[in-house]
């Protein structure tokens, strides 16, 4: 049986997807790429925003016009939410929620039953530590993604995502572990530690533990030569994990930390459980003690409420601390949240002009990161596909640089120095160079 995989959203989907490829390979099913024609096609969907479900949707059309005859599975966080509309499009068959992905053999195994009914199938969301099977490979990627913790306990007025995968959950560190030894088997040199709520992991552990105390455990029992944090919120990141960061070659110079709102109002509307001013001093800080650290945010305009001065507040904050990295998202209304019927709703139109407006900021500060790095040396690991439309190598630097070289495809997968000549719009353009970085 040909089975396709697509997955939409974050980090913590793509690892799902992983392990729902292996299961897919274990009854024999050959992985053919989604744009190609299958008889199976298994849509990883995400709902954190409108656009979110749309994109789910079409993944669902593409699906269905590339194959009338297929049968879709639909499963991950839009499967929670949009069953009624997902039951009435062309090809569904199953409609499988966050919990159930697990058992995704048993669902494939069971199509042939469903005669062409769309079906829901739904399992309720498991309590007590999280539980995944193991993965020997993670295809299609240069490095491993690992999910160590999933749900959420945080209550923001605007996400819907506590609803669809429950409560925080983590996986205990000795499956961590054995997963890590497992990747690093396969030769990947970095691994992207994720999670739904990353900061909250090791809380509902017994004996309890925090997201340092794994991230010693990792460096001390596996050899793997990255360990890269991901979105992890700002009253999360303390002197502990900082002075981790600081203090291994193997973690990192990488944190992602999103801001949401730089204004207070909108921030206690949003229920973020921190101030601007706590923001501000927080990346001061980090900076000051590690310069070269890459720093990345997400930014949501339109909250409702959110007026002009709130808005200019937020510019004017991000204008002056330094973040490098900015993910901008118009604010998107979830049925079921608080902030869903929220007054004080912002027009599209002026969400447009303010999404622009960030864009542009975080553009700006991009730049004035990369320019930096000219004439030093940075160790990048190249990924397996070349860079579009230069047909250059392209890697990542441990503190999220993209960096391209010249070189032959036999670098693929490596851990390269190079030395940094300038900068092509996002990108640094280097050439490689044995001195240490």
């Amino acid at each position: 049986m040909k089975i396709a995989f697509a997955t939409l959203g974050c980090k913590v989907n793509q690892y799902d997807t992983a392990i729902m490829e292996e299961e897919a390979k274990s009854i024999s099913c050959e992985i053919v790429p989604f744009d190609e024609e299958a008889e199976v096609y298994v849509i990883n969907t995400c709902t954190v925003t409108g656009r979110s479900d749309y994109q789910s949707r079409q993944l669902v059309r593409r699906a269905f016009n590339k194959n009338k005859g297929c049968k879709i599975v639909v499963t991950g966080c839009y499967a929670e939410t949009g069953i009624e509309e997902l039951s009435r499009m062309d090809g569904v068959e199953a409609i499988i929620g966050n919990a159930g992905k697990n058992n995704i053999k048993r669902y494939l195994e069971g199509l042939k039953e469903l005669e062409g009914q769309s079906t829901s199938i739904g399992e309720k969301i498991y309590k007590g530590p999280l539980d995944q099977p193991m993965i020997k490979r993670f295809s299609g990627r240069t490095r491993a993604f690992l999910k160590v913790q999933d749900g959420c306990d945080s209550g923001c007025s605007y996400c819907i995502i506590p609803k669809v995968r429950g409560k925080s959950r983590s996986l205990p560190p000795d499956k961590v572990i054995e997963q890590a030894r497992l990747f690093e088997q396969e030769d990947f040199k970095e691994i992207v530690i994720a999670g739904i709520h990353l900061g909250s992991y090791g809380k509902d552990l017994l004996p309890k533990m925090d997201l340092s105390d794994l991230l010693t455990r990792m460096v001390e029992k596996t050899s793997i030569p990255r360990i890269r944090i991901s979105s992890i919120d700002p009253n999360e990141v303390d002197e502990r994990l900082l002075s981790l960061i600081l203090s291994s070659d193997r973690i990192c110079r990488h944190l992602h930390i999103p801001i949401q709102s730089g204004d207070d109002m909108t921030l206690r509307r949003m229920k973020r459980g921190y101030s601007s001013s706590y923001y501000r001093d927080l990346i001061i800080h980090i900076k000051e003690r590690m310069p070269d650290i890459g720093i990345g945010t997400d930014v949501i305009v339109g909250f409702p409420g959110e007026d002009e001065e709130a808005f200019e507040s937020s510019f004017r904050l991000l204008d002056s601390i330094p973040v490098d990295f900015f993910h901008v998202f118009s604010f998107s209304p979830r049925a079921g949240t608080e902030a869903a019927s929220a007054p004080g709703r912002v027009t599209k139109v002026v969400m447009e002009q303010r999404s622009l407006v960030m864009r542009d900021l975080g553009r700006k500060k991009g730049q004035q990161f990369r320019s930096k790095f000219v004439g030093r040396c940075l160790t990048l690991l190249i990924e397996d596909e070349r860079d579009q439309p230069t047909g250059l190598l392209k890697g990542y630097s441990d503190n999220y640089l993209k960096i391209l070289i010249e070189g032959n495809d036999n670098l693929n997968g490596s851990l390269v120095t190079v030395k940094i000549e300038g900068v092509n719009g996002n990108n640094l353009v280097g050439r490689p160079n044995s001195a240490p970085g």
